[in-house]
């Protein structure tokens, strides 16, 4: 993931896809991975500007069909902390800093 996004202007972005065509679903991916870290299979977290993420959403809508396929882009406050239920993110060796804090969700 690219670590040069560091100004007060960067958002977090968790960016998911459906694509339908394996060409093309392959094709998203490789874009993806090269701004973004990936958190499921089609489920990223990218650090980005807006003026940074409009590249990328441009190369996404090159790669796309319309008619079929689906990107969707959400914004992510800052100060959040992402949930997760089951297997950890990342393992317990590695340390995410470049975006928000991670936390298990514990059953109440």
């Amino acid at each position: 993931m690219n670590n040069k996004h560091s100004t007060s202007n960067t958002n977090g972005w968790i960016i998911c896809y459906d694509i339908t065509c394996p060409r093309r679903l392959t094709k998203v991916h490789r874009l993806l991975r090269q701004e973004a870290l990936s958190l499921q299979r089609s489920v990223f977290y990218a650090s980005l500007s807006q003026k940074e993420i409009e590249p990328l959403v441009c190369g996404l809508q090159e790669l796309m069909d319309t008619r079929s396929d689906d990107i969707r882009l959400i914004p992510i406050r800052a100060g959040i902390s992402l949930k997760w239920y089951g297997r950890p993110l990342l393992p317990e060796s590695i340390r995410f800093s470049g975006g928000p804090t991670t936390m298990k969700w514990s059953a109440p």
